[in-house]
């Protein structure tokens, strides 16, 4: 099975054997909730292994943007709390969902990708559906655009959608 049978069609959106649930590499907190804290939520199978592969990259991408300001002689653990405040002041670690059945925003008529568990959204709330100036960071993008990911700010007009990958 493949991704693009998803999107055909082919397989059926929802819950059941093909959800899988995911651990993170970092600790998310919920975008509408941000007291509560996630480090695992459910994705289709197909892009389970990916999903953690791409979250593990912005980890290393995180811990190269740190050590650029901090120099490259520091502990372990001081570069792991500095990657923690890094993904917390660029809200890179609000979790906007994953698996939801759901039609799209855009269009009420036809499902969301996210009815399958093959999307993810980070930071709905200065990401949203719409927003011309996103700020989430290029470092960020490349981890999931490497992968062959599409990333939703690179759309157009009133459909572009930064928080989604």
């Amino acid at each position: 099975m493949e991704i693009l049978e998803l999107l055909r069609g082919l397989v059926k959106p929802g819950a059941g054997e093909n959800l899988v649930d995911i651990v993170s590499p970092f600790q998310f907190v919920l975008a509408w909730a941000p007291e509560k804290r996630i480090s695992k939520f459910s994705c289709h199978k197909l892009i389970a292994q990916e999903l953690v592969d791409i979250l593990e990259d912005v980890l290393l991408r995180a811990r190269v943007e740190v050590k650029k300001v901090h120099g490259y002689d520091k502990t372990t653990s001081f570069y792991d709390e500095e990657v923690a405040r890094l993904l917390k002041k660029t809200r890179l670690n609000r979790f906007g969902g994953c698996f939801n059945y759901r039609t799209k925003r855009s269009n009420p008529q036809a499902l969301s990708v996210h009815s399958w568990g093959i999307a993810i959204d980070i930071d709905p709330e200065f990401n949203g559906l719409g927003n011309q100036k996103p700020t989430i960071p290029s470092w960020f993008v490349d981890a999931f655009e490497a992968k062959g990911w599409v990333w939703g700010g690179r759309w157009s007009g009133k459909g572009t959608d930064p928080m989604h990958f």
